[in-house]
């Protein structure tokens, strides 16, 4: 049976760890207070711009407009 050469850091585990938790975990989707859209949370609104009340991110014009 075999075994590891060398004992693996905590550093190393909890990065393999992190990757596979992000993977199977879903990611947790909230209401955006200001519009309503569906973002994720600790992101700012995509549809918005807002992000805890303030505004962090200017609302792009579309290439129809």
């Amino acid at each position: 049976m075999p075994n590891p050469k060398r004992r693996m850091s905590n550093s190393r585990t909890d990065k393999r760890r992190a990757q596979f938790n992000a993977r199977t975990k879903p990611a947790t989707m909230i209401t955006c207070p200001n519009c309503g859209a569906i973002t994720m949370m600790h992101r700012a609104c995509y549809n918005c711009g807002y992000y805890r009340g303030r505004i962090v991110a200017k609302k792009q014009a579309s290439a129809a407009e």
